[in-house]
């Protein structure tokens, strides 16, 4: 894989709008050639990378949004957690070792926000 026109294509992408996250919509990656790279995090994240606990923070998060439907700061800060820990494990026995990316597959990987980010960033 040529990581820097990953990298190149990365830059593209657009952020989501969580405050308190660096996340961006990975979407456009797999239309643009990178489906492999958004599986190799899948794989990972449900195999290997199972032992950070990214699943049971993720599953004991507050909702993602509040009653007014604004974005839950909580649900952002066990959004960043999960994904740091999948960084550090990554660095180590994963694909990927930044938890920005981490934090980019979380959105597009979990139902509530690959929803909300689609409906919101209309992609």
């Amino acid at each position: 894989m040529d990581f820097r026109a990953l990298n190149r294509e990365w830059n593209t992408l657009p952020k989501v709008p969580f405050p308190g996250s660096n996340a961006r919509w990975i979407g456009p990656l797999i239309d643009r050639g990178y489906a492999m790279y958004v599986g190799d995090l899948s794989q990972a994240a449900y195999g290997h990378l199972e032992h950070t606990e990214w699943m049971t923070t993720m599953n004991e998060a507050p909702e993602m949004l509040t009653a007014s439907g604004a974005i839950n700061p909580k649900w952002v800060a066990a959004l960043n957690q999960a994904a740091t820990d999948l960084a550090e494990s990554g660095r180590y026995s994963g694909p990927e070792s930044c938890a920005e990316r981490w934090a980019s597959w979380l959105v597009f990987e979990l139902s509530e926000p690959h929803r909300w980010t689609r409906k919101t960033l209309d992609v």
